[in-house]
């Protein structure tokens, strides 16, 4: 008797299609029937048409059946969710159900049903450790969530690595979950090719909801550099390439006068569309939404596709583009791009907040000499041979053979993430209001141990400063003994602590991504030395210092015997002492340990001068790089090279030359 195989999403559009098919395919040669759960008929998020897929009929392969057809999800309430998912699976009843994510009301009461009833839970998951400041007691309720499924399919290694560290034995996870139609973009592209279109300039392409983790306003200003530079190296012989932004959101007029700004023309509309002879000049497009039957014309006439995400779980839009045989140009932190784009083969591969490297390579793709035919054949290679369509039926396929099936178990109902908050956190919000809670952990931090501070941390929900939030300034990331306190005060009239770029990320992404950000790093041998006289001093007359780290510091005689010590350590070790001995580059990179500062000054550089950032003029006129000696006599040359030894990371991340030879 065949069995039955249900595969969930909250809306089936052109990518769900493709899964499914592939998987009914595979399944069928194993025995089971396989079907798509569909939740709504539309969503807020995409504007895909409806698709006309054939509905739900018993034993029928490759059917949905739609809970709530003629609704858009967000218009159904978590009641009418939960009742109408249960009520679905108890009429269908699968033997295994493949559910898109943990997260949301559908995919809870999916793998609840699964529990209650015996059947087979398979999580559908792309989520990365990189994706988002993690936080204990969410991680924790994750790896509650994630340790009920009895498999999962993913993406590429850091899907599989992130459902590991929260409780999933590395077998039970397979690859191939994120595949889309490669044969119909290749040979539609194909075809759009052979047609050809007269008076069509040769352009970049991206595809992306208009938002701000898809990096578009720096795409923009990075094409303004490109631009600029083909005008600079190649006059008039060489026209520069135009840009095409497909897609659509609440950025589009923003974007729309950052062009025209910088001096660029914008053309809402294709660029086929109304045009009877090239233009002149080089050209925005802006062609709005467009349906999946028109994306491999888009491609087809494209030099090259570009994925500037600042983050990514995965970019299906990557995906596409191969298989349409283009050369891929992509941030560094996009899932697609680390399993696809074999950087200097098919595509390169940026830093998201580097705009002039990103210029670079659009300068290095758009060059007349550049292999353009052999990197987009290598794309076409490389999706066969990673990312088939065939990769997700072959995945669940997998799957089932090894799985079994389990007696059913009550579960309890699983608590909403909105729902779990801390009763002081409430209180704190009602009494206290937000400088005070700042202040409050800055005292607990500064008088008592580290995990006291981050308790209350969680306890206050320390909020970002309004001063920090105004639009007028940039974000000052401030690293502990590098002058920040005096920056801090001329950009925002106070003294903010010290939070790194990763946090800010995670508390605000809208105002992150909305702001030009800096820092300034410093030798580490003279931070080494501000750090040791602040915290013996006991603080500032601006800051206070730790008690206990200034107890600490006065149990070694000396400076060097305190270096020493360290030395011989993890930099852990000297990082728990107090803030002021933390590693620099970990207040400006986010997980992956890539920048996500727009800027790092360097000490050396700016300090006895004036400088600007972002239209603030910073005053350091008074400030000097070398640090007040201690009264303690030591061997600089040996402090140096123990300073090396424990500060290694700092040296390499930011370029400092280290120690003499001869000490290495």
């Amino acid at each position: 008797m065949m069995k039955n195989l249900a595969i969930h999403f909250t809306r089936f559009g052109p990518y769900h299609i493709a899964r499914l098919r592939s998987a009914a395919v595979a399944c069928r040669a194993l025995g089971w029937n396989v079907f798509g759960l569909e939740i709504a008929s539309s969503d807020d998020t995409y504007a895909w048409k409806k698709i006309d897929h054939p509905q739900f009929e018993p034993n029928d392969t490759a059917s949905v059946a739609t809970i709530f057809p003629g609704r858009a999800y967000e218009s159904i309430s978590k009641r009418e969710l939960c009742r109408g998912v249960r009520e679905m699976l108890n009429r269908l009843k699968p033997d295994a159900v493949a559910i898109a994510g943990w997260r949301s009301v559908d995919a809870q009461e999916s793998l609840k049903w699964c529990k209650k009833n015996g059947a087979i839970a398979i999580l559908m998951s792309e989520t990365r450790e990189a994706d988002g400041l993690r936080v204990w007691w969410k991680e924790t309720w994750k790896s509650s969530m994630v340790r009920l499924f009895d498999a999962a399919i993913v993406g590429g290694k850091s899907h599989r690595d992130y459902l590991t560290i929260l409780g999933m034995p590395k077998e039970q996870i397979e690859f191939g979950y994120d595949i889309v139609d490669n044969d119909y973009f290749a040979a539609q592209s194909a075809n759009e090719r052979g047609a050809g279109i007269q008076d069509v300039n040769r352009y970049f392409l991206a595809s992306n909801r208009f938002v701000r983790r898809k990096n578009l306003k720096r795409l923009v200003d990075a094409y303004r550099e490109y631009v600029t530079h083909n005008q600079k190296t190649h006059k008039e012989s060489v026209r520069a390439w135009d840009l095409c932004l497909l897609g659509d959101g609440k950025l589009k007029t923003s974007l729309i006068d950052q062009c025209r700004s910088s001096k660029l023309n914008v053309s809402e509309s294709a660029p086929w569309e109304g045009m009877t002879s090239l233009q002149k000049d080089s050209t925005v497009f802006f062609p709005g939404f467009r349906q999946i039957e028109e994306l491999p014309k888009f491609a087809s006439h494209a030099g090259c596709f570009v994925h500037p995400a600042i983050s990514e779980p995965w970019g299906l839009v990557i995906n596409e583009a191969m298989a349409c045989g283009l050369p891929i140009v992509s941030s560094n932190n996009v899932g697609a791009a680390e399993e696809l784009v074999d950087h200097g083969k098919n595509g390169f591969v940026f830093p998201p907040l580097h705009t002039s490297e990103l210029a670079r390579r659009l300068v290095q793709v758009a060059d007349p000499n550049f292999s353009r035919s052999d990197f987009g054949e290598a794309s076409r290679r490389i999706l066969r041979e990673r990312a088939p369509t065939e990769a997700f039926g072959d995945g669940m396929v997998r799957i089932l053979e090894k799985a079994h099936f389990a007696p059913p178990m009550l579960m309890r109902d699983q608590p909403q993430v909105s729902n779990k908050r801390f009763f002081f956190k409430k209180a704190a919000s009602l009494f206290l209001p937000n400088d005070y809670k700042g202040r409050m952990t800055h005292i607990i931090g500064t008088r008592g141990p580290t995990f006291l501070k981050r308790a209350s941390e969680k306890i206050f929900d320390v909020p970002i400063p309004d001063s920090v939030r105004d639009p007028t300034r940039p974000l000052f990331i401030h690293i502990p003994k590098n002058a920040g306190t005096n920056i801090s005060k001329q950009i925002y009239g106070r003294y903010i602590g010290h939070r790194t770029a990763a946090w800010y990320l995670a508390a605000d992404e809208e105002m992150f991504m909305g702001k030009a950000s800096f820092a300034v790093c410093r030798d580490p041998y003279y931070r080494f030395i501000s750090a040791f006289n602040f915290v013996s001093s006991g603080g500032t007359q601006d800051v206070a210092g730790s008690e206990k780290a200034r107890s600490h510091l006065h149990g070694f005689p000396s400076i060097m015997e305190f270096a020493e010590h360290y030395a011989s350590l993890r930099v852990e070790k000297i990082e728990s002492v107090d803030p002021c001995f933390h590693c620099q580059y970990r207040y400006v990179v986010d997980g992956n340990q890539k920048q996500i500062v727009d800027k790092v000054f360097h000490l050396e550089d700016v300090a006895g001068k004036s400088f600007q950032f972002a239209g603030i003029e910073i005053d350091l006129t008074g400030k000097s790089n070398s640090s007040k000696q201690t009264q303690m006599a030591f061997d600089e040359t040996r402090l140096r090279s123990l300073v090396h030894s424990i500060y290694k990371p700092d040296y390499e991340f930011f370029g400092y030359s280290g120690i003499p030879l001869y000490f290495k």
